[in-house]
């Protein structure tokens, strides 16, 4: 099983910590590798995302709370991207079948 050892929220006890990988960004893909890297025990993972420590804030940790965080500076950065072409002139449709193992 590994061994989680918490947020560091100071360079001083991350001096201390020497990690084997370094993943940036704690979005979806940036978990990912940070998950799969720290399935050897062996290796220490620093996963580093930008932001606030916002552990065991009620309003991240309760299911439903999300829409309350949209708009309010202290969670949300409120980036918004330029309109984007549409693909539409490139979509493919693909057929999906089931298959069965007998």
């Amino acid at each position: 099983m590994v061994q989680h050892t918490g947020c560091v929220t100071s360079i001083d006890a991350l001096s201390t910590k020497e990690p084997d990988f370094i993943v940036i960004g704690g979005g979806i893909g940036g978990l990912v590798v940070a998950n799969r890297l720290s399935e050897d025990a062996d290796k220490k993972v620093l996963l580093i995302e930008a932001g606030a420590n916002r552990q065991g804030d009620p309003r991240i940790d309760t299911v439903g709370m999300l829409s309350t965080l949209y708009g309010d500076p202290n969670y949300d950065w409120d980036f918004m991207s330029e309109p984007q072409v549409s693909p539409a002139a490139r979509c493919h449709v693909v057929a999906i079948r089931s298959m069965r193992h007998d």
